[in-house]
């Protein structure tokens, strides 16, 4: 199942059995005919299954046609393109090739895990491959997106009252700061005296 097939599944409204296993796994009519029964309840379950996991890992690398792709090895690294172009298309099936092409790039240099991908020059030169992507690596950098667009956005009022909180304190500190200098100029003065 990959993401060629499942933008086909997704142009049906509520797709039967039978249309799930010839679009998704790209079956002729023939062809699922002259699968036994039990084969063609094998695949509804595995399709049934991959689409209704919700825990999906992000896939760090994977090869198609001979090529190693690899997700972006530092997100703090990302360009404001990359980050523009992959926000602008992970959101949308239509044009979620797209997305895969900005966050999986052919591996240039790898030394044991870490690796370099080619550097990014848009999004159009690997999207026709990535419609060959299998769905489990598609959904596992959606959810990885999201999780971490949604652990950033509970972070932000954490992190807007701490701020708050840190302008109080050093607020006190000023005002009890003010208190030591005057008692240092009034003790000055008295000495003076």
């Amino acid at each position: 199942m990959n993401l060629r097939n499942y933008k086909r599944y997704l142009a049906y409204d509520n797709p039967t059995d039978e249309q799930s296993v010839m679009l998704l796994l790209n079956k002729s009519a023939d062809e699922l005919n002259a699968m036994s029964m039990e084969e063609v309840a094998d695949n509804v379950k595995t399709i049934t299954d991959l689409l209704e996991r919700k825990d999906y890992p992000l896939v760090p690398k994977f090869r198609i046609e001979d090529t190693t792709y690899g997700f972006i090895p530092n997100l703090n690294d990302m360009t404001f393109g990359e980050n523009k172009d992959l926000t602008k298309y992970i959101s949308d099936y239509d044009t979620m090739e797209r997305a895969l092409a900005v966050a999986y790039r052919p591996i240039t240099q790898q030394i044991g895990d870490k690796y370099l991908i080619e550097e990014y020059k848009g999004s159009g030169a690997t999207k026709d491959i990535m419609l060959n992507v299998p769905l489990d690596i598609v959904f596992g950098m959606q959810v990885f997106f999201w999780t971490l667009t949604r652990d950033l956005l509970k972070a932000i009022p954490n992190y807007m009252v701490e701020q708050v909180e840190n302008q109080t304190s050093l607020q006190e500190s000023g005002a009890i700061t003010k208190k030591y200098i005057n008692s240092l100029k009034e003790t000055l003065d008295d000495m003076m005296r």
